[in-house]
């Protein structure tokens, strides 16, 4: 019997061994290698992504929150210094007037300045806040010459009943302008004005509807008239007949 058979593995064994001693072949490392590298990517992507949305948010923040405190600003300059440079229209950069009694039309030789300006924020990022005022003719006291107080801004010569200031914040990150904006009105000390926005005049009052306002009736002056014994007197502010008795004022009898 010939056992000589039985006592040899297979060539193919014996060259390479079996499948599961080889380990793992270089394509196949390739491919895993591949695979990592593409959900790396994936994950760095993300990151990046969530990175510069987070930049973003931060930055609207530090936007609105400068934009509000130069809103405050501007609120903090009594009315008539809110002044509006012109540049056609009742609008224009909002610049604090430095007399406005004497020289109440922009000029910077006078002192006057521009209230817009550049800011650093927190992160270092330079931002730009425009300051823009506007004159609002409300059509809750008339319009035009039709206004119940007809004030005229000197520098727009439009007719104003309150200002409306506009603050808008920018800043440029990663190549795309951000822009926060805020809006507030401000009053002078006008008696008649009436804001429509409000519902409430320049003092902070209920508004007077106009042509409702009530008339207030002059005072008379006391009228001298003579009693029957020759003595000048005044009664009640009105000439009284001698024979009733009212409360008289003799003045030398």
């Amino acid at each position: 019997m010939n056992t000589s058979n039985s006592l040899h593995l297979p060539q193919a064994a014996c060259a390479g061994g079996l499948r599961s001693d080889r380990g793992v072949s270089l394509v196949e490392s390739l491919f895993a290698l591949l695979i990592v590298v593409v959900a790396s990517g994936g994950v760095a992507s993300m990151y990046v992504l969530s990175a510069r949305s987070n930049g973003v948010a931060s930055v609207n923040t530090q936007l609105l929150s400068s934009a509000r405190s130069k809103l405050e600003q501007v609120q903090a300059i009594p009315f008539e210094q809110a002044g509006i440079r012109p540049v056609g229209g009742p609008a224009g950069p909002g610049y604090m007037v430095l007399n406005p009694v004497d020289t109440p039309f922009y000029n910077v030789a006078n002192g006057d300045i521009l209230l817009s300006d550049t800011v650093t924020l927190r992160d270092g990022t330079a931002a730009t806040r425009t300051v823009t005022i506007t004159a609002i003719d409300d059509a809750a006291d008339g319009t035009g010459t039709a206004d119940a107080d007809t004030l005229v801004d000197p520098n727009t010569d439009t007719i104003l009943d309150y200002k409306l200031v506009t603050v808008t914040a920018s800043a440029t990150l990663n190549h795309v302008v951000l822009t926060q904006t805020l809006s507030t009105i401000i009053r002078g000390e006008l008696a008649v004005e009436v804001m429509g926005a409000t519902q409430v005049d320049s003092t902070g009052d209920a508004p007077i509807p106009i042509g409702k306002v009530k008339k207030t009736k002059a005072a008379t002056a006391p009228v001298a008239y003579t009693d029957p014994d020759g003595c000048a007197a005044t009664v009640d502010g009105k000439v009284k007949k001698a024979d009733k008795t009212k409360t008289t004022t003799t003045t030398g009898c």
